[in-house]
């Protein structure tokens, strides 16, 4: 069974529950950015801040209007983050969430390079395992209780290890029967996770009630990339939320996934695999077309 999350923007009243349970969870740290002229806390999904509620404003009729959106991975079916990865570190679990094996991760940044939507981040880690901040960037990140495994990159002197990070749908709390820490601080409804063709069934429905006051609303699961597991149900068109209306996965990762990395494995060793997929993934630049062309409604 495939389970989803289901994400309603026009519910969403941007409490940011949602992202301090994604920290205290992860136990990520909490690190400082420069006033972004926005009420939006960061500027944007990165590898201590696994999701963001993002601040959209527009004019309507005259008077301003406010549109929230939790950003985070989207844990697409056909995953571009997937097919990039030489080391297959990065899988799906078998209940459809992208996670990351920490051994096998070597932090090239292919998954970076070639994800659609700009969640997956490299980290630096000490040897340890503990979260090396650039205290360069953030001088005054939170040393509190649920951030102790966070070091300051000014005063760390060992071997700097690297690891791709992003959000994994909490898989650990959802193989242990509950749902993901994000989903169960919502207190307006705006996040749910269950069953795939269930959360479906929800996003349309949901989306035939907003219609009238949304007109351009829709239910965003690209079937170019054969649907998410992060069902968003948007007030607004793909574009305005900084989404790609049909995100891809370039045709070189086809090449390089089904082709030339079990070929070349077999026939060279994981080394030489490696060096041909640093030149065919560093040739295959991209990971998303720039047409809009959306339907409204979405596709499910």
């Amino acid at each position: 069974m495939a389970y989803t999350k289901y994400i309603d923007t026009t519910k969403c009243s941007a409490c940011r529950g949602c992202m301090v349970s994604c920290k205290n969870w992860n136990e990520l740290p909490a690190v400082n950015e420069a006033f972004q002229g926005s009420y939006q806390s960061h500027a944007a999904v990165g590898a201590n801040t696994w999701c963001l509620i993002k601040f959209k404003e527009h004019e309507v009729n005259g008077k301003m209007e406010w549109h929230f959106m939790k950003d985070t991975c989207k844990h697409c079916v056909d995953a571009a983050c997937v097919k990039a990865c030489p080391q297959n570190a990065l899988y799906h679990t078998e209940w459809g969430a992208v996670d990351r094996d920490w051994d096998k991760c070597v932090g090239c940044g292919y998954c970076a390079r070639y994800c659609p939507f700009k969640v997956i981040q490299v980290q630096e880690y000490t040897e340890a395992g503990d979260i090396i901040i650039d205290d360069a960037k953030h001088p005054t990140f939170m040393e509190e209780p649920g951030c102790q495994n966070a070091v300051r990159k000014s005063q760390y002197k060992g071997a700097v290890v690297k690891k791709s990070t992003k959000c994994n749908h909490c898989v650990d709390r959802v193989e242990a029967g509950m749902k993901p820490a994000c989903v169960t601080t919502c207190p307006s409804g705006a996040l749910e996770f269950g069953d795939r063709e269930a959360m479906i069934q929800k996003a349309n429905a949901r989306l035939a009630e907003v219609q009238a006051k949304y007109p351009n609303a829709n239910v965003y699961n690209p079937a170019s990339i054969d649907g998410t597991n992060a069902i968003y149900v948007l007030g607004e068109k793909p574009e305005f939320f900084d989404l790609p209306a049909k995100p891809v996965v370039p045709a070189s990762l086809a090449l390089w996934k089904d082709i030339v990395q079990p070929f070349g494995k077999v026939a060279m060793g994981a080394t030489a695999a490696v060096a041909i997929a640093s030149f065919i993934l560093t040739r295959g630049k991209g990971g998303h077309h720039d047409d809009h062309d959306v339907k409204k409604g979405g596709e499910a």
